[in-house]
């Protein structure tokens, strides 16, 4: 993960500002942990990929269509910024 978060510092402006939402592929609570530590996003992000989880369980990259359905029923703001991560077999692969 130090790789990625490199990467990412580097190459977009995901760091800065900070994403206003994360659209995540649940994965299980292990995975969303383990990518807001290792990238430094805070939990609190996770927040509507963990009710997706409690409440579809772990249904494949699929679930981000859940999750961005929640994140946009009450928008997070006024031209609102994010991060997309579906980490599931298929997904885009960062080097």
């Amino acid at each position: 993960m130090p790789g990625l978060k490199r990467w990412l510092q580097d190459e977009t402006p995901l760091f800065s500002p900070e994403p206003d939402f994360l659209v995540s592929h649940t994965g299980g609570p292990r995975i969303m942990y383990e990518v807001s530590k290792g990238l430094g996003i805070p939990p609190a992000r996770f927040e509507l990929s963990e009710k997706s989880l409690a409440r579809r369980g772990n249904t494949a990259g699929v679930v981000v269509f859940d999750v961005r359905e929640q994140t946009f029923t009450e928008p997070p703001g006024p031209a609102p910024w994010g991060w997309s991560s579906p980490s599931a077999p298929g997904s885009p692969r960062w080097p």
